[in-house]
């Protein structure tokens, strides 16, 4: 192990509300515990800390950059314009969203410089962690051209695909001592925008936890003419939550004698705009439940409460969701896009991956052979919990990565 007495885990805003970072983060702050006591210094502030998350012991909070005048008011930034850097790193699309980062990280970099001195921090005792490859992984690389600094950084799905300051990217990777895409799609991506830092570039997916380790979702057999599909994600246009509303609908004209239900959870932009498009085009064998937003928790205990048939994810774009880790862990078969790093969990033997513009008939045609054998899909189930239980649990999967780390 390394001598890295500190892990400085730069999040979004993490323990400060939100739904989504926190099934992220969770499962990485037991590892890291572990091996070094851990700050956690989230950007944003989104809320208070929810009394149901619990740190473990060795990780504390430190709202300085969420709280500090200079990252609320992004006025205070401007100081920064006067280095010449700043405009050369901005390059990419948007220039103005570039400049606007570059500004983000130089003075998240001068905080992070202030805090360290203050609390009398070695930079080679410490190494940076930001959760996010962006304004984190960004101001990290300033400090490492700097300080010395060393630090690591995961990345997700926006966070690759961007192309917006190219030139702090490329020096955020050039300068890490990893960056470590969630999925080898990703990892593909970004080998490609920045060919020469490929050594930099590795993999280290995400995986999910079982709040019920031993449990499995019931299901519908075919005679009880009964299926319940569940689908969890946001409601923003990258998700295309509508289309699995036209999957639904379209199954539910095919059979008519067969009851359809589908359960929804999260919220979004797009939500009214979704309720407007299912108003009264729902058919007498199909049931619409939208739930909202719920902890990750409650998400999975409708998988012990709900006999659920199979998971449903039709995104335009996805890093390697969690969402199916979870449904797979609790042997629940997956329908999803080929997008992103989705093919590297789901196969034919544990769901059924189609293509990226697939059509409602598409996918009634590919399905009504396995509601009507349950062998089949006994089968899927069995192998979806195998291949999350073998390959993609997170205990597994996140001491792997802190190993990794604390060695860089």
């Amino acid at each position: 192990m390394s001598a890295y007495s500190t892990i400085v885990l730069v999040t979004d805003s993490f323990p400060f509300g939100g739904v989504t970072e926190r099934s992220f983060v969770c499962p990485e702050l037991k590892a890291l515990s572990q091996v070094a006591r851990v700050v956690i210094m989230p950007l944003v502030r989104r809320g208070a800390q929810p009394d149901d998350v619990v740190l473990p012991q060795g990780v504390e909070v430190d709202s300085l950059l969420c709280d500090h005048v200079s990252m609320v008011h992004k006025l205070c930034r401007l100081r920064f314009l006067w280095q010449p850097s700043v405009y050369s790193s901005a390059a990419g699309d948007g220039y103005f969203t570039g400049l606007k980062q570059t500004l983000a990280a130089h003075e998240l970099a001068y905080r992070l410089e202030r805090w360290m001195e203050s609390k009398s921090m070695r930079w080679d005792d410490t190494l940076f962690y930001s959760f996010w490859f962006g304004i984190g992984a960004y101001a990290m690389s300033l400090l490492a051209s700097r300080h010395g600094a060393r630090y690591v950084s995961r990345a997700h799905r926006y966070d690759i695909y961007t192309r917006t300051a190219m030139g702090l990217r490329e020096s955020a990777v050039r300068h890490s001592a990893g960056v470590f895409a969630v999925s080898e799609a990703g990892a593909e991506a970004l080998r490609r925008d920045f060919p020469g830092c490929i050594e930099k570039i590795r993999v280290s997916m995400l995986g999910s936890e079982k709040t019920h380790p031993e449990s499995r979702s019931s299901r519908h057999e075919a005679l009880s003419r009964r299926l319940t599909f569940l689908s969890v994600s946001r409601v923003a246009p990258e998700k295309r939550v509508h289309i699995n509303f036209d999957m639904m609908r379209a199954l539910a004209v095919a059979r008519p004698n067969t009851a359809v239900r589908w359960i929804h959870v999260g919220d979004g932009s797009d939500m009214s705009s979704l309720k407007s498009l299912v108003g009264d085009k729902i058919p007498v064998n199909l049931e619409v439940n939208f739930i909202g937003e719920l902890p990750n928790s409650a998400v999975q205990d409708i998988y012990l409460r709900e006999p659920i048939d199979w998971f449903l994810l039709m995104s335009d774009s996805e890093g390697l969701p969690i969402s199916i880790c979870e449904a797979m862990s609790y042997g629940v078969p997956v329908a999803a896009t080929d997008v992103g790093g989705v093919s590297e969990i789901v196969t034919d033997d544990c769901g059924m991956l189609l293509p990226d513009d697939v059509t409602p008939e598409e996918f009634v045609r590919g399905i009504v052979p396995y509601i009507d054998s349950d062998l089949r899909v006994c089968r899927m189930c069995d192998e979806a919990y195998r291949k999350w239980h073998d390959h993609f649990r997170a205990d597994m999967l996140r001491e792997e990565f802190v190993n990794n780390i604390m060695k860089l």
